[in-house]
């Protein structure tokens, strides 16, 4: 029976204080996707002594019984760091050579996370913001179907959407020290074949909000993260 209980994934040592197994990874990326004003953590959860097959371009390939898991928060009060909650944590599990995707639905006292229906689920929240009338706004969160899940985690795109080279390659807050994350899983011996080059010959996502590099590669980068695993080839866009 699949877990009901984010608990009961074994990806989380302390469900309420989000702390995960040990050997389950953070992880970060160069260019978050667009989530509607939400915070994220990103983890990956290998089987074993599985291995991961790097690729320059395109997407990593990952053996059976691997686990991507992003977790969302909001926060409460627009602009208060403090007040963020956590609403979601959406998991891509590879199971019989296939991806499938499930999320789960946090509680409001932040104890637990419960699987949403297949169907999927709309969730309002309040939030405070002095931005507009009256200092609150209602924000309505979808947490998408299993069938919805597999719109943008598609073949074309190679399902999972974030853990590819271009951005992957960066600092990451390693257990309080800050790692390229490539150099990292190449040094555990996470990747299939050790990497043949050096970090900074791989490529790296722009900040696409930044101004280090022109209007246009900037452009083509949030693009490339929000629209193009979609619009694509054979990707339903």
């Amino acid at each position: 029976r699949f877990p009901e209980n984010l608990s009961e994934t074994g990806l989380f040592q302390s469900v309420a204080n989000n702390q995960v197994t040990p050997g389950v990874i953070p992880y970060s990326v160069n260019v978050p996707f667009w989530s509607d004003g939400a915070d994220k953590d990103r983890f990956l959860a290998l089987p074993g002594k599985s291995h991961i097959q790097f690729k320059e371009e395109g997407a990593w390939q990952f053996e059976g019984g691997t686990v991507a898991v992003k977790s969302f928060a909001l926060e409460m009060e627009t602009g208060n760091p403090s007040s963020r909650q956590r609403i979601e944590t959406r998991i891509m599990v590879k199971q019989d050579d296939h991806w499938a995707g499930y999320t789960y639905a946090w509680n409001n006292i932040q104890s637990e996370a419960k699987l949403v229906e297949a169907q999927g689920l709309d969730q309002t929240y309040t939030i405070r913001d002095l931005s507009v009338p009256g200092g609150l706004r209602q924000q309505v969160w979808h947490y998408p179907s299993r069938q919805e899940c597999m719109f943008c985690h598609s073949r074309a795109a190679g399902f999972i959407l974030g853990l590819n080279t271009r951005q992957m390659n960066r600092q990451h807050d390693h257990q309080g020290t800050a790692v390229n994350q490539l150099q990292n899983f190449n040094q555990l011996g996470i990747f299939q074949e050790p990497l043949q080059k050096a970090v900074e010959e791989y490529p790296s996502l722009p900040n696409p909000f930044g101004e280090e590099v022109n209007l246009e590669k900037r452009v083509k980068t949030y693009l490339q993260v929000n629209c193009a695993m979609c619009h694509v080839p054979s990707g339903g866009g």
